[in-house]
């Protein structure tokens, strides 16, 4: 993700830089003072993996600065718990002291606008989350999680770049050899390989928060689609991956450089989200030929397998449109490929 303003994620490891060139000892701009607190913030649940409430906690003292553990005190379920501390986060933390110069509590709250010995509440949490965002040109709010998440994949997406050139022009022709992949047993890990082999990054990052199931970015100008995987089945993933490069090809620039999306909700209030679905949706199915196949009107294994043929796509993708089309969850739950993506990918794996 890229922007005129300073992006949290523009650096995937968020380093302390991002602080260091917002704390100068001048009055700083309001921007900037909002930056300052959000960054240790949003580093510490990013470097950790601590919860929120967790973070909230922190005191001072907490810190280990000479054997580098974070104390974590009455975490869930009451216990205590120590977290690695690594030396990026602990030289954001030291400019971000430096300048707060906390007592007791490392991220200390509020009254009536004047700092208190107690911890921040979690409307600091969002309000910074929602600053990081802006910043970063996420256009949907977003929790903490959700950019941290962010965060993981833009970490993911450029230790990896791919191998070929991304052409950012629009083809039909090129989402739909996309499709056809999925006729093949291991069609999850080869689409990833046909992808990066066209310039695109495609990462599996497990959801954080239970409403994502896959985003579409630019980072540091590589192309990203990612997945989360959060329905382990065919129909779900191969809609997933359609619907994100459809945002790729159609709707990334310079008003929106990330969708976030939850495919569960009907979103029909974002134009683009709805031609995502509408393109994704005739790509995998055009619907000339779901018009004129029995499937559109039987809600059965034999419809579904020969338009699935025809099409030479896997058949989930056809269960998956039958049952969406007449809102019957109930039929052909042994055709939709449960328990079928996660299996290949190591992200996955125990």
């Amino acid at each position: 993700m890229k922007g005129g303003q300073v992006g949290l994620f523009r650096d995937p490891a968020l380093t302390s830089s991002i602080v260091k060139c917002h704390s100068r000892r001048t009055s700083p701009e309001p921007s900037r003072l909002k930056l300052l607190k959000a960054s240790p913030m949003l580093m510490v649940l990013y470097s950790t993996g601590m919860r929120n409430a967790e973070m909230r906690g922190l005191q001072v003292t907490d810190i280990d600065s000479r054997s580098m553990p974070i104390h974590i005190q009455r975490g869930k379920g009451g216990r205590n718990r120590y977290v690695p501390l690594s030396a990026t986060l602990l030289e954001t933390l030291r400019v971000y002291w430096r300048w707060m110069k906390p007592k007791t509590w490392l991220f200390p709250g509020t009254i009536a606008g004047w700092r208190a010995d107690k911890p921040i509440t979690p409307k600091v949490v969002w309000d910074a989350c929602q600053y990081a965002a802006t910043c970063a040109q996420i256009e949907k709010r977003v929790s903490a999680h959700g950019l941290v998440w962010t965060a993981q994949v833009a970490k993911k997406a450029l230790a990896d770049r791919p191998s070929g050139r991304f052409d950012p022009h629009w083809s039909a022709d090129f989402l739909r050899d996309v499709a056809r992949i999925s006729v093949f047993k291991d069609g999850p890990s080869l689409v990833r390989e046909f992808l990066e082999q066209h310039g695109i990054v495609m990462v599996v990052e497990p959801a954080l928060s239970a409403w994502l199931d896959g985003a579409a970015m630019m980072c540091r100008d590589v192309p990203v689609i990612a997945v989360t995987l959060r329905h382990d089945r065919l129909d779900n993933f191969w809609f997933v991956v359609m619907h994100e490069l459809v945002h790729l090809f159609k709707h990334l620039g310079t008003e929106a450089m990330s969708f976030y999306d939850d495919l569960d909700s009907d979103d029909q209030a974002d134009p683009k989200e709805v031609e995502a679905d509408k393109l994704a949706g005739e790509i995998l199915i055009p619907s000339d030929e779901w018009r004129t196949s029995p499937a559109s009107r039987l809600r059965s294994a034999d419809a579904a397998n020969h338009l699935a043929q025809h099409l030479r796509i896997h058949p989930a993708i056809v269960a998956g449109k039958i049952r969406k089309t007449y809102k019957d969850y109930r039929v052909l739950s042994g055709l939709v490929g449960q328990g079928e993506v996660r299996k290949h990918f190591p992200e996955f794996q125990e």
